[in-house]
Parts: structure tokens; sequence; C-alpha cells
């Protein structure tokens, strides 16, 4: 089945460009032009990727990926008209997967969707609200941790850890070499593709929330640390090698 794509995007002209190209490549389109349309849309329909604007006419892009992120780890594509960095920045923050700015290549706008797609965990809105982990699942449990792969969550006291679907393969990737210092273009490779033609500043906001947020829920910070030059790592202590 063709992955269906919720195009968000209120200049009508774009709008229907990006209808009839994702079209030609083989994906369903669904486009909508404000953010009231596209919450209603994405409720009613099974969306597989959404292409956010960032400016709307009723509200803006970082609200909507805040309310969906509430329940769904679905991949996020900001669109913005800003090449300055802030819009960029901030929708990564709020829990964006990837970006492109406009006026975009096309040839790099459906490389970065195919590439989202692929490393794109299932996602499940019961899990992501109060699912707990089940027993003898393939994870990792680090004192009161546990990252469970079968799940693709991470849980603290069994209680989830809000991630987004990059952040998790990030926190994966890292967690599955303990103490290995994995380089920057390296990661980033893994987690966006050879083709996403992205930097990886991308990378950095995405470590920077995840490291905030295990430390809010672990109260510890150096999970994963950076070895200036090189890239990161995920530490473990000797003592919980073998957990």
């Amino acid at each position: 089945m063709n992955s269906t794509i919720l195009i968000v995007e209120d200049d009508l002209d774009i709008q229907q460009f990006l209808e009839d190209a994702l079209k030609s490549y083989g994906f369903q389109p669904i486009p909508c032009a404000t953010g009231t349309s596209a919450l209603q849309k994405f409720e009613t329909n099974n969306i597989d990727l959404i292409l956010l604007d960032v400016q709307l006419p009723d509200m803006n892009g970082f609200e909507i990926c805040e309310t969906i992120r509430k329940f769904s780890n679905i991949p996020i594509i900001f669109v913005s008209c800003l090449q300055d960095g802030s819009d960029i920045i901030h929708g990564l923050e709020l829990g964006g997967d990837d970006y492109v700015t406009k006026p975009f290549d096309l040839h790099q706008l459906i490389a970065r969707i195919k590439s989202n797609l692929r490393r794109a965990p299932l996602f499940n809105r019961q899990l992501m609200t109060n699912e707990k982990p089940p027993r003898d699942t393939n994870q990792i449990t680090i004192e009161n941790l546990k990252i469970n792969f079968y799940l693709q969550k991470v849980f603290v006291n069994d209680e989830i850890v809000p991630l987004s679907n990059k952040e998790f393969l990030i926190l994966s990737i890292l967690a599955q070499n303990p103490n290995k210092v994995l380089n920057t273009h390296e990661l980033y490779t893994l987690i966006w593709g050879e083709e996403s033609l992205g930097d990886t500043r991308t990378l950095k906001v995405h470590i920077s929330n995840l490291r905030k947020k295990l430390e809010e829920y672990t109260g510890h910070s150096n999970f994963i640390q950076t070895v200036r030059g090189l890239g990161y790592q995920f530490y473990l202590a000797e003592k919980n090698m073998n957990e």
C-alpha cells in the first residue's frame, strides 16, 4: 500500500505542486490549508507522514506539531520559508523529525520523505499514552531506565518517556553500542539516510532534546556524552554493562 502524506500548506499553488509531485512518485497525498483542517484529517485518515508548513492562517505549524506529539510519533517534516535557522530549530525542539526550506528542491524533498518513512518506528496511539512494557521483551535496562526495542518505547519507572521517532532511533543506536563513540556524520546517516542531504544541525538539536528528556525523567544528564571533534557515545558505567 502506498504511503499517505498529509500536506499542510496554505499557498494553494505550492499545495497543488506538492500534490501532483507526490502522486507522480506513487504517494497518496491529502492536502489541506489550515491547522484545524489538518488535525481533523489526521484524526479521520491513516496518515503515514506529515509535510507541515510553519505559517498557516489559523494556527502555526508548531502548535499542530505539539498537539500531534501528545499521542503520536508519526514523522513530521517542517516546511519553512525562513532560512536563518529560527523556525528550523524551534520545530525540531517541538518534535519535528526533519525540515526543508522554501524554495525546496523536489528531489531532495522526496528523498527526505522516503528516508523518514523507512526509518519511522510503528506508532500506536495507545502505546504513546498508557501502555506499560511487557515482561521478557528485548530491552536494555539501566537502573530505572528501560529502552524497549519491541515496543520501540522508553520507560522510566514504567512511565513512558515521550520521544519522537528520531529521538528513539538515536537513543537506540547509541545504547546498543555502549561506550562506543559514533561519528557525527555516521550517526546522522544511520538515522536520516545518505540520500537525505541534510546537515548535522538537525542531529544536534535532536540529541539536545533527548538529553533534556532523559534528565527530566531520570535525574541523570550523562547518558549521552559528546566527544569533542568525534561524535557521541552512550555512557554506561562498568557496573551496568551486564544488566
